[in-house]
C-alpha cells in the first residue's frame, strides 16, 4: 500500500470535533512483529513521520511510526465502497 493511501485512511480517524471513524492498521513493531490495530483520535506529529492515536487493542493512547504501517483502512472508505457498489447495482 502506498504511503499516500495510508495517510488518506489515517485522516478519517483524525481527532476533531466531528465524529472520526475507526481506522484499522497493520503495524509492525520494533521487533518486526505484525499486528492488526483499530485506532481512533489520530494526531500527526510535527514531522508527519509519526502519530499518536487511541489503540482499541491496548486500551490506551499509543505512539506509532508511519513507516511501520503496512496497511490502513477506514470505515469511511468501506462506506464509500458500499455506496458505489449499491449505485452500480441499481443500474
Amino acid at each position: 500500500m502506498k504511503r499516500e493511501e495510508i495517510v488518506e485512511a489515517l485522516r478519517d480517524g483524525l481527532k476533531s470535533d466531528h465524529s472520526p471513524v475507526d481506522v484499522e492498521i497493520e503495524y509492525v513493531n520494533g521487533q518486526g512483529e505484525a499486528s492488526i490495530r483499530k485506532i481512533i483520535d489520530i494526531e500527526f506529529g510535527p514531522t508527519g513521520r509519526d502519530f499518536r492515536a487511541f489503540c482499541r487493542l491496548r486500551g490506551e493512547e499509543r505512539q506509532f511510526r508511519l513507516d511501520r504501517v503496512i496497511y490502513a483502512w477506514s470505515k469511511r472508505q468501506q462506506w464509500d465502497l458500499d455506496d458505489r457498489e449499491y449505485r452500480s447495482s441499481e443500474s
